[in-house]
Formats: structure tokens, sequence, C-alpha cells
């Protein structure tokens, strides 16, 4: 908490800012930082990062919070509520402020403006200074008339601290939810009934916003892409699609140079549950259809052996783990060997390392098990085993793994750091016979 305390120093420096009547040229400047950027450096600056990545202290970057309301702003009207349920220092919320109306004075702009914008974190430093840069930003709007107006403390109350899990009125209200929700890791409720174990915090905070909301409400999330392609994830998936009606899916990228992570961007309107309405109604990856995929030619699953966790017990097999085999080699044997008792893998087969970042040049990087041994296989390496059990069809997929089209293609459908089985599956069987 100590950490999160040091940001009151930026805090105290908006508030002298706020005080300065007679704006200078470098005034101007020092306001038009606050407004861009400024508030995340100083967190980094300000805050240690072990500190930041347990709370997902990650501020929306100007790029991608411009990319977030790519479609959004027509929507926006006197008559909307904004509620961002994990504001931070307010990046989302000022996003919004470029296209909300304003009035013939500053304290008529800033009475409106506080009665449209809600929000809440859980760090009364970054409520604060939220609140600070939105001032700052009416101010600025109005090309900063009306000083005085920025001194006082009664706008934007409905900036405060609190567990934005916890603020069904702010969801209640909203005619719109925007929302860069902390990535981290954390235990599904015993009733959740999407997923079990270790889960994102994006996702809690996605299914809050559509089950707390009213019918209608525009939900705008960034959220990280293993949400969009993880395997996982595919019953929260389901239950999107059957209570909202999809506006926009669209992947960013990388969320910035100082968080190394891919996000997507989810536009959606809340509905009445429609069923048992099936996702791939939605657009969630790119659609690239072809008459044959990967899985028409091959089993695929995961290697079953989990190191740290399976006792050696059972026969003596092969191990065939991510460094056994080089990128793109052959083999009959490798020098491991380990008891396991469950699922092993007879050759010839295609093994695909998991890890797997996008932008990579090869996407899926393979090697090929020849022979007729039996292998127990890693769960970091994906199995291909050809259901003509023979070396020619291996040759084949590793062939069409090293195809620029098949980077491209696993580019588009996962931006997530690992392969799923999904995604090998529904590759293209593109010039391969």
């Amino acid at each position: 908490m100590g950490q999160f305390a040091s940001y009151a120093s930026y805090s105290a420096r908006l508030s002298r800012l706020l005080e300065d009547s007679q704006l200078a040229v470098n005034r101007v400047a020092s306001v038009d930082a606050a407004l861009d950027g400024e508030a995340g450096r100083e967190a980094r600056r300000l805050i240690e990062l072990d500190d930041r990545r347990r709370d997902g202290v990650f501020f929306t970057s100007s790029p991608l919070r411009e990319f977030a309301f790519e479609g959004v702003s027509s929507s926006i009207t006197k008559n909307s509520v904004l509620f961002d349920p994990a504001c931070g220092a307010g990046d989302l919320l000022l996003a919004a402020t470029d296209h909300m109306p304003l009035q013939a004075t500053l304290a008529a702009t800033l009475k409106a403006w506080s009665a449209m914008l809600i929000g809440c974190d859980l760090h009364a430093e970054f409520t604060r200074t939220c609140r600070m840069r939105l001032l700052l930003a009416a101010w600025r709007r109005h090309q900063f008339r009306g000083t005085k107006q920025t001194r006082t403390k009664s706008w934007f109350g409905g900036i405060r601290k609190c567990c934005g899990l916890a603020n069904n009125a702010g969801y209640q209200r909203a005619t719109h939810i925007l929302m860069n929700p902390p990535f981290a890791h954390q235990s599904a409720d015993i009733n959740c009934d999407w997923a079990s174990g270790k889960i994102n915090s994006a996702a809690v905070f996605l299914m809050q916003a559509i089950e707390a909301s009213s019918e209608g409400t525009r939900i705008v999330a960034i959220l990280p892409e293993v949400i969009r392609c993880g395997t996982r994830y595919g019953r929260l998936r389901d239950l999107i699609a059957q209570q909202s009606q999809l506006n926009r899916i669209a992947s960013f990228g990388v969320f910035d140079r100082h968080a190394d992570v891919d996000v997507f961007v989810l536009d959606i309107t809340t509905r009445q549950p429609q069923g048992a309405r099936s996702s791939s109604a939605w657009d969630w990856k790119t659609d690239l259809k072809t008459s044959a995929t990967v899985s028409k030619y091959f089993d695929v699953y995961v290697g079953s052996v989990v190191d740290y966790r399976d006792a050696c017990q059972g026969r003596w097999f092969p191990y065939l783990t991510v460094n056994s085999i080089a990128p793109w080699g052959e083999a009959f044997d490798v020098a491991c060997r380990r008891r396991f008792p469950r699922r092993v893998t007879r050759a010839p087969f295609v093994v695909i390392r998991r890890t797997s970042r996008p932008g990579d040049k090869f996407r899926a990087v393979g090697a090929i098990v020849r022979g007729t041994k039996d292998f127990a296989v890693d769960n970091h390496l994906i199995v291909c085993k050809p259901l003509d059990n023979t070396l020619r069809s291996c040759r084949r997929l590793v062939s069409l793994l090293r195809e620029e089209s098949t980077s491209r293609f696993l580019d588009q459908t996962i931006r997530c750091r690992h392969l799923t089985v999904d995604s090998i599956k529904s590759m293209p069987w593109v010039n391969c016979g």
C-alpha cells in the first residue's frame, strides 16, 4: 500500500497545475502531457513493477484508447452515463470526454460531465488523479476559461475508491461500460459456471458487467487475447454470445512496450439471454474457410505428461520434451526415458511446440518422430498423429508449418503466447494433396 501512496505526489502536482490561473505556454504543454500518457509514466516511475503486476496497474495508451473507441462515439449523448469499473487514472473516461458535448460555461460542463461519468478503483490515489484529469480535460476544452471552477472539490463525485466487481449500482446506471480491467490471475469462484481453477481477472470483470448491467448497455472492453482464443474460455464465449449482441471484435496487438501481452477490443450490447445460441455465430477468430483442415488428416492433442506432477510409474518409455528434437528435425529415438502409466503415442507423428509468439517467423515449429516406438510426450508439445499412420503425411504437415500462409493464419487466429489444439486443427490443409 505504501508503494501506491507514493503516487499521491503526482496527484499533488496536478492539483498545483489546476490552481495556476495564468497559464503560460509551458503550462499548456503540462496540461496536454497530463491528459496524454503522463499518468502511466508516473505510475511506472513511482510504483514497483511487482505491485503494478499484482493489481493490474497498466494504464491505457492513447493509441489503444482511440482504437477502442472506434464506432462508439456516435452513441454518446447528453443522457449517456459512462462507467469504468477499473478506472485507474481515468484514461478511458478521458477518451469519452473527447466526444461529450460542451455546455456554455465550464461550470455547466463540469456539472453535466459529473452526472455522466462514474468509475471506481481500489486505490484512492488513482481516483483522485482521475478526477483532476477530468477537470483538466474540461478546462482544456473550454480553452482555460473559468479557472475558479477548477478549484472546487464538488465535481466528479461518482469517481470513488471501491471494488469494481461490487459496484452493482454503477453497472445498473450505465448506458456505456468502458473497461481495461486487471489481467492478473485469480481462483474461480465456487459459483462460476464457465471455468474452474485459475482464471483471468479480466474475464471476471467482463461477465460481471454483462450480468449486472441493464439490457441495451454498451460494453467496450480491452481484454487479453487468451479470452478470445483460449480453449478454457470457450464456455465463457458461449455465455457472452447468449447474453449480448456483437458490435465489434478487433485485435490490437501488444498492449504497449511496457506490458508485453496481446490484447483485443470487444464491443457488445447486452440483451436478455437467448437460450443455447452458439458463439460460433460470432467471428471470434478470423474465418479463413477451406475445403480441408489439419483435423481431417491428423488426430491432434496435447502431450500427456506433466512432469512435475505425474509420478514415475508403469512401463519405461522414451520421453519426448521440447528440447529432445531440433526444430524441423526427424528422430527415431531420444535419450531421455521415463516411466508413465497413461497415454503414449506410437511413431510416426509430428510434435509442435506450444510456446509461440504472434509475429514470429514460424508460429508453429514442428519436428517428426519416426519409426514404430511408443513415446511419452510432455504437455509443452502438441501431438499430431497422422490418421493414415504414414511418414509421408508427417512430412507434408511439417512442410505446411513452414509456409508463410500458415504463420499468417495463426497470427490472425490466435494472438496468445501459446498454441492450442483447436488452432492447429483448424489450419487450412493447403497445397498438401
